[in-house]
């Protein structure tokens, strides 16, 4: 009879999945679900969503949207169980009793406890910056709207020496090239350009120059003082967004913790992940170990990682040495989503970097973004890589990307009309993660119980 292994995976509620999101760990899922060796359980782990400020009615949009593209790509809750962690408590008391055993130590080393120390830090500069931007751009309106204020008070015999000294005292031209060349000086020499890049500020940035040269120009005190109290008020509110950031959580340097939880409750045998969270993984695998040996008791099954050997890291369509995420902003085109229309689709394959080598080949490191747009071609048509090469090696980088949009547009499109059809029925769903939260639940409290016991909590 052959061996039945395990499978224990999941994803975070963070709206609409991406193509990066499907290659790398769905379409893993459903070929191991397609194996009648292996019984799979999926999760939709919100418990790691609130990690960070949530809102709750965005939330539980996101936690139902994740379920509704797990079932969408393929995920049959026929054939393997989809639930929802939040639903089943074992998993946060199990993380207790893990956190009771795991050393600090071996937290501080995760990578992601780095990063995250990183973010807070950035995060820091980013408020200084915010409000430096504020200030810089409040002097300057000011100064404007005292400039037309002026002017206005002097009669018109008086107007044109007047205005002439007044714009030779403050230094502040008014031709649109003038009045550009000024602003840049005040953005540059305020510390405002190197902070221009940040996708959350640089919109902010930029529709001010604009507006800010355009109100130069038709002299306006109305729209002037508009023009204040828009970019004040967008400025305010992006540096209270930010703010919420850097109220980082103990769970945020927890959750490993719990994730060991979420896999050895159900005595998990395989863990699917992504090359990002093998170090997780490993936790995993030392608090098993750690758990055993203090209890002489092999209550712990030791869970293996496995990565696809191709296709598990797609990375940005702007830029091949980083992974595609959803922070890369959603209208700049870097990711595709699974919702997205076939004409986002070609606009975003159009737009995606390559490079002015004449033909296609695969090369991570000399051409990453069209090696990347191979890889979608790969794992999307099933062919091997070195197949792929073969058939577009005459072929330019245009009508490669054609060939690559009309495949994606047949893969993916189909998955965001499910998407939608499937978010109609909100308690189909539901009922879908009850059940299978049900399942895992009768699973995790006799685990719970063993556990407890071994440890000398449970009374006779």
């Amino acid at each position: 009879m052959t061996q039945v292994h395990r499978v224990m995976s999941g994803i975070k509620p963070s709206g609409i999945m991406h193509i990066g999101g499907y290659m790398g760990a769905m379409k893993n899922w459903l070929d191991l679900q397609a194996n009648s060796e292996f019984d799979c359980y999926f999760s939709v782990v919100d418990l790691h969503a609130i990690t960070v400020p949530q809102d709750p009615k965005e939330l539980n949009k996101m936690i139902l949207e994740v379920a509704a593209s797990y079932l969408a790509c393929g995920i049959d809750p026929a054939k393997s169980v989809l639930f929802q962690q939040s639903q089943v408590k074992e998993h946060t008391e199990l993380c207790w009793l893990l956190n009771c055993i795991t050393p600090t130590g071996w937290l501080n080393r995760m990578i992601q406890f780095k990063d995250l120390t990183r973010e807070l830090e950035a995060i820091r500069w980013q408020l200084v910056y915010i409000q430096n931007v504020k200030s810089i751009f409040v002097t300057m309106i000011e100064v404007q709207l005292s400039y037309i204020r002026y002017e206005k008070s002097i009669s018109p015999k008086e107007a044109s020496h007047a205005t002439h000294k007044f714009i030779n005292a403050i230094k502040l031209p008014i031709t649109d090239a003038e009045a550009k060349d000024a602003l840049d000086y005040f953005l540059a020499t305020s510390g405002v350009n190197s902070v221009s890049t940040i996708p959350l500020i640089q919109p902010i940035i930029e529709d001010f120059r604009s507006k800010f040269i355009l109100a130069i120009k038709e002299w306006n005190e109305e729209k002037m003082e508009s023009l204040l109290a828009k970019y004040v008020t967008d400025l305010e509110n992006l540096e209270q967004s930010i703010s919420m950031m850097r109220l980082s959580s103990v769970g945020l340097y927890d959750y490993p913790v719990l994730m060991a939880a979420d896999i050895l409750i159900c005595d998990t045998d395989i863990v699917p992940v992504g090359e990002d969270q093998t170090q997780h993984v490993e936790l995993v695998r030392d608090i098993a170990r750690s758990f055993n040996s203090r209890y002489d008791k092999e209550i712990f099954k030791i869970p293996k990682a496995i990565i696809p050997e191709f296709g598990a890291r797609i990375m940005s369509l702007h830029d091949g040495t980083k992974k595609m995420s959803k922070s890369d902003a959603k209208n700049s085109g870097g990711c595709i989503y699974l919702t997205d229309s076939a004409d986002i689709i070609a606009k975003n394959i159009k737009k995606a970097k390559t490079d002015s080598f004449p033909s296609i080949y695969y090369d991570r490191t000399v051409r990453p973004e069209i090696s990347n747009l191979m890889t979608l071609y790969s794992v999307l048509s099933g062919e091997s890589i070195e197949l792929v090469g073969d058939r577009f090696k005459s072929s330019n980088c245009g009508t490669f990307k054609s060939e690559l949009t009309d495949l994606v547009i047949e893969k993916i499109v189909p998955i965001g009309d499910r998407i939608r059809e499937l978010l109609l029925d909100r308690q189909y769903i539901i009922n879908v993660l009850n059940d299978g939260s049900s399942k895992v639940r009768v699973i995790a409290d006799k685990k719970v119980r063993e556990i407890k016991e071994v440890m000398g909590l449970t009374l006779f």
